[in-house]
């Protein structure tokens, strides 16, 4: 038999064994050397594997560099070029008590153990003694292993979450023989692994992965589960192939109605909106939307019915119209739906899921509706499957959050997204509006207002949601950051009447890293303010870089009410100067160009 243990190395002077070759893997190189152990784990399970057992070994060492010194988190690709060299070696298994958590580029490590698998050769793996999903102990064709311990004694067959195939040895205590010769008792998954290895060669001097069910199980139940399960291969987290990351272009936009979430649509896809529709009894008839934006831009007339629309539509967007109806039933959003597929049959977007006879009706004629994913119990278990593992995020997290409502927050991400694109950043964007997914978000999680209306599952089932999205971004796509959005008061603004509950939700979920406060500067008490950059550093170690505020923050008048106009370049440098000198940290318009430009630098230098 030939076995490849892939570990720190081995000390073949301590251990009885017919041969030993052993290789050392370094930033996808190969050194074949002299066999030593350079941290000692190596030795201790190749004495498991090889107790009472005469078999050649070839030994592999991914992650140590020329010195001797292994790096604190392997490069996925060493241990690839591992398994690979174990491949051409023609072993009949492999035994891998270690891993890691360096997830990019994992399909190459899927691949190499899939033609592992094809090749008959039977990889069995350790489970983490930190129980995260690693590397290659969540990847295709691998056995699992977990050592427990307990009362009873023996090997057993689990299938684990998602269908996994694993083995579990319960109550086991190994005889280990040191690096030095010396022999102890130890527990542990990694020895269990190499416990169910030499359970196999005491029964069978070959071992492939065809005869493993037969050696290890007698009942014909779990023979047939583990045939099934070993024939199949198990992706890590999935293909993600559904509509839950798919992104449309909508073409040429109209908007019903003009409410304020319409305002990004209009600021950054200005050339795609050619018309919007809005009740006459908000006053904003024949008047043109960048005016009243007060953006520069082409003459967007706002009108009354869709009959009224003569431009060439592909998209309607539909807001919310929950209230609009309660004065103008036109506004119904089921009127809208029937008279648009009556007379105009213009594709829909919906801020909230619409019922599904209409998704149906509008696929008869051709058409699409379109909206934020609504997650519910059917979604959460879609997300599920597709995403098996939430993981600790190695990619940097920079999120935008804010002390009220209606403050721009949507405006500052997109700007940021524009400017880390500039500079050669590669952000995933997720975003908690509902128009996100019009504006090329990555992913929306619909936690704005009606969030009621997409996000129908129970508060403690949504950090695991957010966790496996946030695992999605970080090993399955091809950025160098992720950029988040929170809704309005990360922290309560009066304890008695105010709710931590769904920012506790988000911030669990997403755990920035980094962040953005948006505030309302004339408003918004010192302390308050303090406090909001204190919640983030005191919860996550979140490093607030940066205060802004919107170009039209609210004032109180002399009369005593809240007003807003747009604020001129003195008030803005004055508001600046106020906040840098009472928090200590860059100030600006979320408008203002320069000052997101600055914001981005500011994150590139401190994540470098």
């Amino acid at each position: 038999m030939k076995i490849a243990i892939i570990d720190s190395g081995i000390n073949g002077k301590v251990l009885n064994v017919k041969t030993i070759k052993q290789y050392r893997v370094y930033e996808q190189k190969v050194y074949e050397e002299e066999c030593r152990d350079y941290v000692g784990h190596g030795t201790a399970v190749a004495s498991v594997i090889c107790k009472n057992v005469l078999c050649d070994i070839v030994s592999i060492c991914p992650g140590i560099n020329e010195s001797g010194v292994g790096d604190r988190v392997i490069d996925n690709r060493d241990l690839t070029c591992a398994i690979e060299l174990a491949i051409q070696e023609e072993v009949d298994v492999i035994n891998i008590s270690m891993g890691t958590t360096h997830y990019f580029e994992r399909e190459k490590i899927d691949k190499v153990c899939e033609k592992a698998h094809e090749k008959g050769i039977a990889i069995f793996c350790a489970e983490s003694t930190e129980h995260y999903p690693s590397l290659p102990w969540a990847c295709k064709g691998v056995i699992r292993v977990t050592g427990k311990n307990g009362h009873t004694r023996g090997i057993k067959m689990e299938v684990a979450d998602a269908g996994y195939m694993s083995v579990v040895v319960d109550g086991e205590f190994y005889r280990i023989i040191r690096e030095d010769g010396t022999k102890y008792f130890a527990i542990g998954s990694s020895y269990a692994s190499a416990y169910v290895i030499n359970v196999l060669l005491n029964k069978q001097e070959k071992v492939c992965l065809s005869n493993v069910k037969d050696l290890l199980f007698t009942d014909t139940d779990e023979k047939k589960e583990f045939e099934k399960m070993i024939s199949e291969s198990v992706s890590f987290l999935g293909d993600c192939e559904n509509n839950i990351f798919e992104k449309r272009k909508y073409g040429k936009l109209l908007l019903v109605p003009f409410i304020k979430e319409m305002h990004s649509i209009v600021r950054f896809l200005n050339e795609d909106v050619v018309a919007v529709v809005d009740s006459p009894k908000k006053g904003l008839l024949h008047r043109n939307v960048n005016n009243i934006m007060e953006i520069d831009g082409k003459s967007i007339e706002v009108k009354a019915k869709l009959c009224d629309v003569e431009e060439e539509i592909d998209t309607m967007v539909i807001g919310y119209t929950d209230q609009i109806e309660k004065y103008d039933a036109y506004f119904n959003l089921e009127n809208l739906l029937q008279e648009n597929l009556k007379y105009k049959k213009w594709n829909i977007y919906s801020f909230v899921p619409v019922d599904q006879k209409w998704i149906d009706k509008y696929r008869e004629n051709g058409l699409y509706i379109d909206s934020p994913i609504l997650i519910d119990e059917r979604a959460e278990q879609q997300i599920c499957e597709l995403l098996r593992c939430d993981t600790p995020v190695r990619k940097p997290v920079v999120g935008v959050f804010g002390t009220s409502s209606a403050q721009g927050k949507l405006t500052l991400q997109m700007l940021m997204r524009k400017h880390m694109r500039e500079k050669g950043v590669s952000p995933f964007f997720l975003s908690t509006e509902h128009q996100g997914k019009l504006l090329g978000a990555d992913f929306t999680y619909a936690d704005g207002y009606m969030n009621d209306a997409t996000i129908q599952v129970p508060m403690e089932e949504r950090v695991g949601i957010l966790k496996k999205i946030m695992s999605y971004a970080d090993n399955c796509t091809d950025t160098e950051v992720v950029l988040v959005g929170g809704q309005s008061r990360l922290i309560p603004y009066h304890a008695e009447t105010q709710t931590f509950l769904r920012s506790a939700v988000f911030l669990e979920g997403v755990k920035p890293d980094l962040a953005v406060l948006v505030v309302n500067p004339i408003l918004d008490p010192p302390q308050y303010i303090q406090d909001s950059i204190s919640t983030l550093a005191a919860l996550y170690k979140c490093e607030t870089v940066a205060l802004a505020y919107s170009d039209h923050t609210p004032k109180v008048d002399e009369n005593g009410k809240f007003k807003k106009e747009k604020l001129n370049q003195e008030e803005e440098q004055e508001i600046n100067k106020k906040l840098e000198e009472r928090f200590g940290l860059m100030s600006g318009c979320i408008t203002d160009d320069v000052f997101c430009s600055s914001v981005v630098d500011k994150v590139i230098t401190i994540l470098s």
